[in-house]
């Protein structure tokens, strides 16, 4: 236009995923904290802000006759520095994999609010993928929520390891002893616990061969046997492992373990 010519700049900052959606919610963000309320240090963009941030650069600038703020190149400018970069142990090409088939099981599905998969490697613990996908309100799903962390559960068959752990350290069995297995289906104080696995095993199955078929049975089994009596003593063992606390992790928002007592009122 008029006594306007030559390049007009205009300049806008925007956060750029590679891979777009896959692992976003574990990747993270860090809000302008000036702009926002709550949680504003999220993923591991937010825990290792400190490490990925570097250093702000400074410039002075002048307005032009067009009311236009470019460099003032007389004076001094200090340059940004670079943070420093983070590997992590994700795999994107499981994380992809993951995604996908989480996605297409959800879809079938209408009554979820949202959930996640996580898949660790054996040998070393190191997480391979974290795919977190909860319910938006056009009925899709989006990595807006991180439930592997942020979601207090039922341990699982975590415990099974943890009871073996209780059960030798206070000499109550070693591995090669012999469990009953009543063909899969145990009554105790009035109620049937079933375990499909051992229905055609055999009467007895050692306590090693139970942790490596993951037996709900025989672990229920030594348990009850072992500490029906003195429930106390099992839960002082899991609070000297202590899992009732949290531990420092690599992402921020870690949900409370709570491991009632026989002394609470819900406890049963």
């Amino acid at each position: 236009g008029k006594n306007i010519g030559g390049l007009i700049e205009e300049k806008y900052d925007t956060r750029q995923y590679p891979y777009g959606a896959l692992a976003r919610r574990t990747i993270g963000y860090v809000k302008d904290n000036s702009k926002s309320n709550g949680n504003n240090m999220i993923g591991l963009e937010g825990k290792y802000n400190y490490i990925l941030h570097g250093n702000e650069g400074s410039e002075w600038k002048r307005i032009t006759v067009g009311k236009k703020w470019i460099p003032d190149f007389d004076s001094t400018i200090v340059k940004a520095k670079n943070g420093m970069d983070l590997l992590t142990t994700i795999d994107i090409n499981m994380q992809d994999i993951a995604d996908k088939i989480f996605r297409k099981n959800l879809a079938d599905e209408s009554d979820i609010e949202g959930g996640c998969v996580i898949i660790l490697d054996v040998k070393t613990g190191a997480i391979r993928t974290m795919v977190n996908l909860r319910k938006n309100k056009d009925g899709g799903y989006n990595e807006s929520y991180n439930y592997a962390i942020g979601r207090a559960g039922d341990p699982g068959s975590v415990f099974k390891l943890t009871t073996l752990m209780t059960l030798l350290e206070d000499g109550k069995v070693s591995l090669q002893d012999m469990v009953p297995t009543f063909g899969g289906e145990w009554v105790h104080k009035g109620v049937r616990f079933k375990d499909s696995y051992l229905k055609n095993k055999g009467d007895k199955i050692s306590v090693k061969d139970g942790l490596k078929i993951s037996s709900n049975h025989v672990f229920r089994y030594l348990a009850c046997q072992n500490y029906d009596n003195d429930p106390e003593r099992f839960i002082e063992k899991l609070y000297e492992y202590k899992l009732n606390e949290q531990f420092d992790f690599d992402l921020m928002g870690l949900a409370a373990p709570k491991i009632p007592k026989p002394s609470d009122k819900n406890w049963n």
